[in-house]
């Protein structure tokens, strides 16, 4: 059976899955039902994009050295 399924695409970020929907050809031919899934579509897109940028980001370590007396 077909399927939607969004999901992030970076390994840091858990693969999370948005979406993951059944959908079949009659859902496109009525209006409402093609615009509610177009809408499902944008918000995971937009969810799994804020997830890949919550991903860890790269450590960085300061290293703190002692003044130099004056």
């Amino acid at each position: 059976m077909p399927r939607v399924i969004v999901t992030t695409d970076h390994p840091a970020a858990s693969n999370v899955v948005s979406l993951d929907e059944r959908v079949i050809p009659a859902d496109l031919t009525d209006d409402r039902q093609a615009e509610a899934l177009i809408e499902r579509l944008g918000w995971a897109i937009t969810e799994a994009e804020d997830a890949e940028n919550r991903r860890p980001a790269v450590r960085q370590v300061a290293v703190l050295l002692p003044r130099k007396a004056a």
